[in-house]
């Protein structure tokens, strides 16, 4: 590091002339498979239900579609504005048993799904279809038996519905109402349906999808969303998905934990925990042992061995509790803070400030590690904190930007990636350069949060969309929703392998970013 930091003064700067943001010219669906795009959103509050040839499909008021394999008995990826739906927010599905299609009443209009390509286009018919129903020989049928053997596309009252049992932490109180394990009221919707086996799927206004299996009348919940939040990170676990963010206001919030593998999705509310001070998670990391949250009451840990929560700012002398972020490096935990950058071991229960006071009362925004330090972008300019000496230095990076408004860092090989308000700038170790990207601003006009790399490529998060440049092809391209982004304002990147995992403020993405079969 030292070598990189002599050689920054001899560097040259320079201007990028490629600086030409492309954006995709042809159709979504034919430049992409159905799945290069999934995104999960708040999907708590089930607004309608019908039964389709292989799945029973959810409407919800803003997480598009979900949809139970009923076979293989699976909830598959939820389908939403990723797969052409123009609103996520349903007012009415029907699946058309003469067609084999699926129509989504939404806030935007018509959609119907072509499940051929996977993908949702605009119905040419501005009404909906009619939903099946049972014959009316089937419904005299079930009326005169006096029982609750439901007929398949039967929708029933609530006064035709059995008095439930609840799973364990529930409690059902006749006609609609159900009692959570914190003593909230959540209700059975108006829609429900009864599949051909005679079970009986139920629509909740915060609790998901309820289901009761015929003959034991046992009401299951399924919650197989986020809760109510704007993810702003998330933590690739080997057991799951951390997912952090902000809450939208109704509840279920909280800190989310996401087993794909078993179909299961859990909340921890810090409302109704007394080990965790806040559930506003703004940024996350973790270990084999832990996982670290960053929030606006300052930092969290969850044991994983001992499936415990512990709120460390009451162990700290933080002088700001909003954390903006958060690295791991070697063995130690680093906090970047509205006030100064503060470390910790992660085992232990003391975060320590460092001692060099240069930084103190200096917002840092993200934190990127070096071989003998990390680099801090700050609220006036860029520091290198050697973590041997115990020092604070101002980086000076010879850029044609000015050094103040950089939000965000990463480095990779040496390759020291730079933007902010005034623009994009890179470090090459190899050529001792520097060039800088001051045009894109003009096109863009973006905040920038997050910095990523996979192969030749550099991702950048903005509030404009997801930004790629490709290092090897000096070329910029930018994906929008118009590509599969759940929304526009992208907080954070993490990389898997040939996915991306995407947290927005409308949603996580996953987007499956290389394809042999794709050009852009």
């Amino acid at each position: 590091m030292k070598k990189l930091l002599l050689s920054l003064l001899l560097c040259v700067a320079t201007i990028s002339p490629a600086q030409i943001i492309h954006r995709l010219q042809s159709d979504r669906f034919t430049h992409y498979q159905a799945d290069d795009w999934v995104s999960y959103a708040p999907a708590t509050v089930i607004t309608s239900i019908d039964i389709g040839d292989t799945y029973i499909y959810f409407g919800t008021r803003s997480g598009g579609i979900l949809r139970f394999q009923f076979y293989d008995r699976y909830w598959d990826y939820p389908l939403t504005n990723s797969c052409g739906l123009r609103d996520n927010h349903i007012r009415q599905i029907v699946f058309n048993g003469d067609t084999h299609q699926l129509f989504a009443q939404t806030e935007k209009g018509i959609d119907v799904y072509n499940t051929a390509f996977g993908y949702f286009q605009r119905s040419a018919s501005s009404e909906m279809p009619q939903a099946r129903i049972p014959s009316d020989e089937e419904i005299k049928n079930f009326q005169n038996s006096h029982s609750f053997r439901f007929p398949e596309f039967f929708r029933p009252a609530n006064n035709e519905l059995p008095d439930f049992f609840t799973q364990r932490d529930f409690l059902f109180r006749a006609p609609d109402e159900i009692l959570d394990p914190y003593n909230r009221a959540f209700h059975l919707n108006g829609d429900r349906i009864a599949d051909k086996f005679g079970n009986i799927w139920l629509a909740t206004d915060g609790l998901g999808v309820a289901f009761s299996e015929f003959g034991s009348w046992n009401l299951k919940l399924y919650q197989q969303s986020l809760p109510n939040i704007a993810p702003k990170d998330l933590f690739l676990d080997k057991d799951g998905v951390w997912i952090g963010g902000s809450g939208l206001g109704p509840e279920p919030t909280g800190i989310t934990f996401w087993n794909d593998s078993l179909g299961l999705w859990r909340y921890y509310e810090a409302r109704y925990l007394t080990d965790i001070s806040s559930d506003n998670v703004k940024c996350i990391t973790g270990n084999r042992r832990y996982v670290f949250f960053g929030t606006d009451q300052g930092l969290q840990r969850y044991d994983k061995k001992d499936q415990s929560w512990n709120a460390l700012v009451s162990y700290a002398s933080l002088r700001s509790a909003q954390i903006n972020d958060l690295k791991i490096v070697r063995d130690r935990l680093y906090i970047a803070t509205d006030r100064g950058l503060y470390w910790m071991f992660p085992s232990s229960s003391n975060i320590e400030r460092i001692t060099d006071s240069k930084i103190n009362n200096l917002a840092v925004y993200q934190i990127a590690a070096t071989d003998g330090g990390v680099l801090l972008s700050t609220v006036y300019g860029l520091y290198y904190y050697d973590r041997k000496k115990d020092l604070f230095s101002l980086f000076e990076t010879r850029a044609a930007l000015s050094d103040f408004g950089f939000t965000s860092i990463n480095v990779s090989h040496g390759h020291i990636w730079l933007a902010g308000n005034n623009g994009i700038a890179h470090f090459n170790p190899n050529k001792k350069s520097w060039t800088s990207y001051t045009q894109l601003q003009y096109q863009l006009d973006a905040h920038y949060f997050d910095i990523a790399f996979t192969d030749v490529v550099v991702w950048f998060a903005t509030d404009k969309g997801l930004l790629k440049y490709n290092t090897k092809r000096d070329f910029w391209y930018r994906y929008t929703p118009e590509d599969g982004l759940a929304g526009n304002r992208v907080n954070h990147i993490d990389t898997a392998g040939d996915y991306l995992w995407l947290s927005t403020d409308a949603g996580i993405t996953i987007f499956h970013w290389y394809s042999e079969d794709r050009s852009e």
